[in-house]
């Protein structure tokens, strides 16, 4: 079997939920051709699954060293998803979130400009969320606000950020926009945000569908991003929008 081969079989099983084995098939990708980008991206996504940081970081450092190799030289041109672009990409997408995961924010924002550097889509826009978080978590609002609104058209969870950080600001016409449209989308999350910590979720192991799962997760995430005047904010608006005349 060739290391491709080995490859995908380690994402499947990283797909399935079976660490253990996606790990054996990405080592033995690896003893096959040891400086195999994707196989040494595999690697570390599982074992930041796993929560052993400093081994992903090393993973994803050794793949982004790898795949600079291959890069285009500067000046020629460039396409979006490039092959020989594309995995040094996953790389950078990777080490900021181990960065994030580490809570070096400075860290991830340096790693998370470079992507946008060589795809300024910023991966599908994958990276937006993660780059608004960034600067929003050190006051850089105007720069958060910019990348959250790039975000809208893909991620959901950005909406209630955006709102956040317009609240922040003092702009209440905006936030009323962006959070109405959120708490249409994903009332739950707000009745979450506005009541917390006396309303919170309870997981149910395996019932819970990936909508829920990421509502959760989103809570946990980014509760410490709503102290409470901007929780009244919300709840303000919430008010509003059930008090509107259908």
């Amino acid at each position: 079997m060739v290391a491709f081969e080995e490859e995908e079989l380690g994402w499947l099983e990283m797909q399935a939920g079976q660490l253990e084995a996606a790990e054996d098939h990405f080592r033995r990708a690896l003893e096959l051709d040891p400086m195999r980008s994707d196989s040494l991206i595999g690697l570390g996504v599982v074992y930041l699954t796993w929560g052993e940081l400093e081994d992903a970081e090393e993973l994803f450092e050794m793949a982004r060293m790898r795949a600079e190799v291959d890069l285009p030289k500067p000046g020629s041109p460039r396409r979006r998803n490039d092959p020989l672009v594309v995995p040094y990409l996953r790389a950078l997408y990777h080490l900021a979130v181990t960065s994030i995961r580490q809570g070096l924010w400075d860290e991830a924002e340096v790693v998370l400009q470079q992507i946008l550097v060589w795809d300024d889509h910023g991966m599908d826009g994958e990276a937006f969320p993660l780059l608004a978080e960034a600067y929003h978590r050190r006051g850089r609002l105007e720069e958060a606000a910019h990348y959250y609104e790039r975000a809208l058209d893909r991620d959901l969870w950005s909406w209630y950020s955006l709102g956040a950080v317009y609240l922040s600001m003092g702009n209440r016409a905006a936030a009323q926009s962006v959070l109405s449209h959120a708490l249409e989308q994903a009332p739950e999350v707000g009745c979450w945000i506005i009541y917390f910590p006396k309303v919170v979720p309870l997981p149910n192991g395996t019932l819970l569908d990936d909508s829920f799962r990421q509502a959760v997760s989103y809570l946990v995430d980014h509760i410490d991003l709503w102290p409470e005047p901007l929780r009244k904010g919300l709840a303000a608006i919430a008010e509003r929008l059930v008090a509107a005349p259908l």
